[in-house]
C-alpha cells in the first residue's frame, strides 16, 4: 500500500454543506493550506481499541506532547474527524485521543494518514503537522512524520521514543525506567522518501540535485543545511523555482 498521497487528494472532503470547516495554516511558513470539512463524530474512526498500556513507572513522556490538545485526523477514505483531545504515542506510533465518552482511544494507524494538531483551542495556531509514511528505520513498517515546509519537496521529521533501563532501585525492586527520543530525517521529493543520515549540504545535493543556480543561492544565504532552519528556508525556495 502505497502511503504517500498528494496533499491535496488528503483535503478532497465530503461537500455538505453542514459540515463546519476550519483553515489550517502551513508549516515553516506563513499563509495556509486553505479549508477543510470535517466531521466532529470521532466514530468515523475504524477498528478504536481502548489504551492499556500504563506509563506511571516510567520516568518522563512517550508523546511528542505532553498535554491533550485538539486534531483533525484525515482518514484513509480522504474524510477528516475533529477530535477536541488528541496526542501522538512516540512509543507505539500511535495516535491517542478521547471519544465522545472520555474514554482514551487509539485507532488503528493505517486508518489516520494524517494529523494536524492545534494549540489547545485555538485553531488559528498549528502545533504540528504530522503524515504517515514508510517508516526509513524499520522498512517494513509505517510511522508519522511531522511536515517542516509546505510544498511538493518537504523535510520530514520521524521522532521515536524508546525505554532506557537504569539501575536497580532498591525502594521499589526493579529497575528504573525512563524515555528517550532519537531523532532523524527524511526528504520527500518527487513521491519518493529518501533517509538523511544527518542534516547537511552533500546529503540535500545528493537527494535534489540542485541547478547552479540553486548552489549558488545558498552560498549567497551562507547555508550550510546543518539546521531544520536552513534547510527549511532552501526547500521553500527550491519548491517556488521548481514550480
Amino acid at each position: 500500500m502505497n502511503y504517500i498521497l498528494p496533499f491535496i487528494a488528503l483535503f478532497i472532503f465530503n461537500t455538505i454543506f453542514s459540515q463546519p470547516t476550519i483553515t489550517v495554516a502551513a508549516p515553516g511558513e506563513s499563509g495556509s493550506y486553505g479549508s477543510i470539512r470535517y466531521n466532529d463524530d470521532a466514530a468515523l474512526l475504524a477498528k478504536q481499541k481502548n489504551v492499556t498500556l500504563s506509563y506511571a513507572d516510567i520516568l518522563g513522556s512517550p508523546f511528542w506532547e505532553r498535554d491533550w490538545n485538539p486534531a483533525i485526523l484525515v482518514l484513509a477514505n480522504n474524510t477528516a474527524v475533529k477530535v477536541e483531545k488528541a496526542k501522538l504515542n512516540l512509543y507505539t506510533g500511535e495516535i491517542h485521543f478521547m471519544n465522545a465518552k472520555n474514554i482514551e482511544m487509539t485507532a488503528d494507524k493505517k486508518d489516520i494518514v494524517k494529523a494536524i494538531f492545534f494549540k489547545n483551542s485555538d485553531t488559528t495556531k498549528v502545533l504540528g503537522t504530522f503524515e504517515l509514511q514508510l517508516d526509513i528505520i524499520k522498512s517494513s513498517d509505517i510511522c508519522y512524520y511531522r511536515v517542516l515546509n509546505k510544498g511538493e519537496t518537504k523535510l520530514l521529521e520521524q521522532k521515536t521514543a524508546y525505554i532506557k533501563q537504569g539501575d536497580y532501585n532498591a525502594l521499589t525492586g526493579k529497575n528504573d525506567q525512563s524515555f528517550f527520543t532519537k531523532t532523524s530525517y527524511a526528504v520527500l521529493h518527487n513521491n519518493n522518501l529518501s533517509y538523511l543520515p544527518s542534516l547537511n549540504q552533500p546529503n540535500i545535493i545528493s537527494i535534489l540535485s540542485p541547478t547552479p543556480e540553486m548552489i549558488e543561492w545558498i552560498k549567497l544565504n551562507k547555508y550550510k543545511l546543518r539546521t531544520e532552519s536552513e534547510v527549511v528556508s532552501f526547500l521553500n525556495y527550491y519548491n517556488s523555482v521548481k514550480k
